[in-house]
């Protein structure tokens, strides 16, 4: 039998049996397998991690520590196995609270605990003191600031965008943010906003070029510009090559382009959609990129369901994309990235997530693989939805700014 990846004793010269043990699986690994509606079993990892676990707890003559070790780790539960892979999402996916109850948690034994990774990685930076960097998991290093970019839309008039970037100025204030936050106001108030935000922290955007220039929204005091906006494409037709075209423009004014892409396909099944969302980028995408301009470039991945959901709602809810989801489509236009432009340009763009986004699900969604941000809608249009995001990344984000 192998050995327990992790144990935890009580003294370093005692004999005396184990606190604790951890078993560690891939942490992509899979929890349940669903069977049917509303059943769900162990998967096979899961239940050889329990068995495997059990075995040990029945063998801890096995693993008592030598009197002359000196580096071991001596704390932990005494008595208690963990067993710690996949990812939360799949059991919020999959169960509901009565149902976890029901048919996980009541099948383990009483000293066995069934930890997900993204729990334990949340549980261990929550500890972590200030300065302190974790390395999460994932092959996608974030060398720059996560970003904050906030779609006004045509919803807010003269006065509540001036008091919402008030508002946004005493957020910041002269604190050093793991963020950084852009304000899409409408044009007609994009030059009033970004001389109200001018010498702040805070970056100003306009949301297409629709209705001026490069040349004119630079000289408005913008810096970034949304293209092939879900609302754009949708309601002005805008063609993937024409954002080719827009953004080739923006890296002659010296604009910040945000590159946006829905995959938005008559059907939804996963295999068209995401087959779409790769078409749909890969035809968007300026292709003589070099060096400099990939680092400025952005692409944003609006979930079609989410936003079309959201318009048909009268009251704000959560209905942003599970992280799972958000994180196997962040690493598919990841994947189209390197494809086009190598790793080491592919890897300097930033990859934002909107439809949804709120303070309830932000503090999930930032652990979604190759995620540098949020694109948020409805939650930006008040100070009061606004600020538990931005709580959300000054505490999560900055524990998770280089992975």
């Amino acid at each position: 039998m192998s050995e327990p990846d992790l144990m935890f004793f009580p003294t370093e010269s005692s004999m005396i049996p184990y606190y604790g043990i951890i078993e560690l699986k891939r942490h992509d690994s899979k929890i349940l397998t669903a069977t049917r509606a509303n059943v769900v079993t162990f998967s096979r990892d899961a239940e050889t991690a329990i068995q495997q676990t059990l075995a040990y707890s029945h063998a801890s003559s096995s693993w008592l520590p030598s009197r002359s070790a000196s580096r071991c780790l001596f704390l932990g539960n005494r008595a208690h196995l963990f067993i710690i892979m996949g990812s939360s999402d799949e059991l919020i996916t999959k169960l509901g609270v009565e149902l976890h109850v029901q048919q996980v948690q009541n099948r383990l034994p009483g000293n066995v605990s069934l930890i997900p990774y993204d729990t334990l990685l949340r549980q261990f930076e929550s500890h972590l003191p200030t300065r302190v960097y974790f390395l999460r998991l994932g092959d996608y290093v974030r060398a720059r600031k996560l970003l904050v970019l906030c779609n006004l839309a045509s919803y807010l008039g003269r006065q509540p965008t001036v008091r919402l970037a008030d508002h946004l100025l005493s957020y910041v204030g002269t604190r050093q943010l793991p963020f950084e936050i852009v304000l899409f106001p409408t044009l007609v108030f994009l030059a009033r906003i970004a001389d109200q935000l001018a010498g702040s922290a805070i970056r100003v955007g306009a949301q297409g070029l629709a209705e001026a220039t490069c040349a004119m929204i630079k000289d408005a005091g913008a810096s970034y510009v949304f293209l092939g906006h879900a609302d754009v494409r949708r309601n002005l037709g805008d063609t993937s090559a024409m954002v080719r075209d827009q953004t080739a423009e923006c890296f002659r004014n010296d604009l910040i382009p945000v590159v946006c892409v829905t995959g938005a396909h008559k059907d939804l099944e996963t295999d068209l959609l995401e087959n779409s969302l790769v078409t749909e980028l890969t035809e968007s995408l300026e292709l003589s990129l070099d060096g400099n301009h990939s680092s400025k470039l952005v692409v944003a991945y609006q979930a079609q369901r989410v936003i079309e959901r959201l318009e048909k709602e009268t009251v704000a809810r959560t209905v942003a994309l599970p992280t799972e989801v958000v994180s196997r489509r962040c690493t598919l236009i990841r994947s189209t990235l390197r494809t086009v432009y190598g790793s080491e340009a592919a890897d300097s763009i930033r990859v934002v997530y909107g439809g949804g986004v709120d303070g309830a699900n932000a503090r999930d969604l930032i652990f979604a693989e190759n995620l540098a941000g949020f694109l948020v809608g409805r939650a930006s249009l008040q100070a009061q939805s606004l600020i538990p995001v931005l709580d959300t990344l000054v505490n999560e984000g900055a524990g998770t700014s280089a992975r």
